[in-house]
């Protein structure tokens, strides 16, 4: 498969919310347990609120960069996706991804088309992908409602050779008629589940097998060497 990018979902459920804690930068802690932490903080101008999870990995940045790369198995681990194709290779690490979001009965499933943007900076030891929507590039199935608000920021940092910090944010707007208070309750689990999902995954032996000779793993380890990435 072509390399690609993680894509930070969202599902709407309607949950019962937590009292949340104060935290920097306007996020407050609403969720904390396995070792992932997710905030959230409000954005001007919406309802929607902006979602921030974290975790650390006891992977190498090069496994985790082939979980990403393996599209077609975004299913089996990203929570509520239903489907993931990669649209277009447009070369530089950009590219369109074709996503498809399962949502709960009688809720229509949605789909949305992301710009994808990924930069390898291992002179400060992170990988970056940046995710934009871009709804008219690809025609709208009449199967499901296209999002056309979605803006997402993925960063991996390296913490040594075994591990990786992960930190997703993502605001995104899923379209129709649906009420802003149950967006974002059922938002809540979607970036934990998928970090725990993403864990998982760094422990298959496919993708250990990947990463061992990725040249991403040369690339920060290099780095490390001259003491840019630890």
């Amino acid at each position: 498969m072509k390399k690609s990018v993680f894509l930070l979902v969202l599902l709407l459920a309607a949950w019962p919310g937590r009292a949340a804690a104060p935290a920097q930068d306007g996020l407050r802690l609403v969720k904390d347990s396995k070792g992932v932490q997710v905030y959230t903080r409000p954005v001007e101008g919406s309802d929607l609120l902006e979602f921030v999870a974290v975790t650390e990995v006891e992977a190498p940045m090069a496994v985790l960069a082939e979980v990403l790369k393996d599209i077609e198995n975004y299913p089996a681990w990203m929570s509520k996706c239903e489907k993931a194709t990669v649209i277009q290779d447009l070369g530089g690490g950009s590219f369109l991804i074709h996503y498809v979001q399962s949502m709960p009965w009688p809720v229509t499933n949605r789909d949305v088309v992301l710009l994808a943007d990924t930069r390898f900076l291992p002179e400060s030891g992170r990988m970056e992908v940046t995710l934009a929507a871009a709804p008219d590039s690809a025609p709208p199935d009449k199967d499901f409602v296209r999002m056309t608000s979605f803006a997402g920021h993925m960063e991996l940092t390296w913490l040594s050779r075994n591990q990786t910090r992960v930190r997703f944010t993502m605001r995104a707007d899923p379209a129709g008629s649906l009420p802003a208070k149950a967006v974002n309750a059922g938002a809540l689990d979607v970036p934990y589940k998928t970090l725990l999902g993403m864990r998982e995954m760094a422990g298959k032996e496919k993708y250990i097998q990947a990463g061992a000779v990725s040249p991403v793993r040369g690339l920060f380890e290099a780095a490390a060497r001259k003491g840019a990435a630890r």
